[in-house]
């Protein structure tokens, strides 16, 4: 059988299956619209990235696949690229799970033989494992050097809260720690946004007391396990009563404060968001915790020395006082001494100097005071 080596030319149906095999194949999401915003193409990955499938999205309006907001955000990027320009941005977009995407788009203008834009192409890029990598290892850098640089165990875990709710968006944040007789954790510190249900909120925490095993702190106090709640209201060991309304709904995030082994406190988080867990901030968060525990345990270790040299002067200028007192009312006016010629005695200024010296040898060899 001879071979003609003439390729077989391929059918409109079949090019369009090989473009949309390309299409659906290529790493990044692509989406075309016409000059009105309307699709008229999307690959596989950026329709399900919005919950619909590539039939489906054909011919709807980029506000009804982005949503109202969205689209009111980034409406002026699309003006300029059907201007003629090319655009780009970067935007974050929250799923419906909570979970946080981030996104960098590209812009591009679909120029017809006249030079008049007909509509644009989109590329859209998820960089989310890139920017939490950056998110997470900046947020452990900046927890390092806020509790290097505070001057007190107050300041420092009040800047380490606010810089984890700034840094990874919680309403609020709480630490707890252990009362006089380690019976219940009390409220130490807290840090929430300027808002009114917010701050009602911490400030009726301030009033509770947290009993072992009861609801999210009381778990993680007594496990040493953090917990993650995607929905308050869902979450079984939760205190409902505890919370408002709005964090009800929101997500809450409850992790251990670690030294030698043992809790020492509770970290506490919660938004009016739902979130997602994530298991990379999960495993920073156990890392700071274990950070603060060793703070503490430092400085905790400091206020104790602190205390014990107070005490150990304070005894030694007592000791000294009272060698004075004796010196001034038992020391000889004229003393003999062994080492001196027979007969020959000591002036009483010199029996003096003796006597007191003697006493400052003495206080010198007084016993160490326990430091512990």
């Amino acid at each position: 059988m001879r071979h003609t080596g003439k390729r077989t030319q391929a059918g409109p149906r079949d090019d369009a299956a090989q473009l949309r095999l390309i299409a659906d194949n290529i790493p990044a999401m692509s989406v075309a619209y016409d000059e009105t915003l309307h699709c008229l193409f999307a690959n596989r990955r950026f329709a399900e990235f919005f919950g619909l499938t590539t039939r489906s999205i054909v011919g709807k309006h980029l506000r009804e696949i982005i949503g109202e907001a969205a689209f009111h955000e980034v409406k002026p990027h699309f003006d300029r690229v059907l201007r003629g320009e090319r655009a780009a941005y970067a935007r974050t977009r929250v799923l419906d799970n909570g979970e946080r995407r981030h996104l960098e788009v590209e812009l591009l203008p679909h120029l017809g033989e006249d030079n008049r834009t007909r509509g644009l192409f989109a590329v859209t890029t998820d960089v989310t494992e890139r920017k939490r990598d950056e998110q997470l290892r900046l947020l452990g850098h900046s927890v390092a050097e806020l509790i290097a640089g505070a001057d007190s165990t107050t300041a420092a875990i009040a800047a380490v809260i606010r810089a984890i709710c700034e840094t990874e968006h919680w309403d609020c944040g709480r630490y707890f720690r252990p009362s006089a007789d380690g019976a219940v954790l009390r409220l130490a510190e807290s840090w929430g946004i300027a808002d009114a249900s917010i701050q009602n909120f911490l400030q009726s925490a301030k009033h509770i007391d947290q009993l072992p095993r009861v609801g999210l702190i009381g778990e993680v106090w007594k496990s040493g396990r953090a917990l993650w709640a995607a929905e308050v209201a869902k979450e079984a060991r939760a205190l409902r009563t505890a919370y408002p309304k709005e964090l009800l709904a929101g997500g809450a995030f409850v992790f251990p404060v670690m030294s030698q082994g043992e809790v020492i406190g509770v970290l506490a988080f919660n938004s009016r968001e739902r979130r997602a867990t994530d298991e990379r901030l999960l495993q920073v968060i156990v890392d700071i915790g274990g950070q603060i525990g060793q703070f503490l345990q430092r400085k905790h270790a400091e206020e104790q020395l602190r205390t014990s040299q107070v005490s150990l002067a304070e005894a030694q200028r007592l000791t000294q006082q009272l060698c004075r007192s004796r010196s001034s009312s038992r020391a000889p006016t004229g003393v003999t001494s062994a080492s001196t010629r027979p007969g020959k005695s000591i002036s009483p200024r010199r029996a003096r100097r003796s006597w007191a010296r003697r006493c400052t040898i003495s206080t010198r060899r007084t016993p160490r005071l326990p430091t512990g």
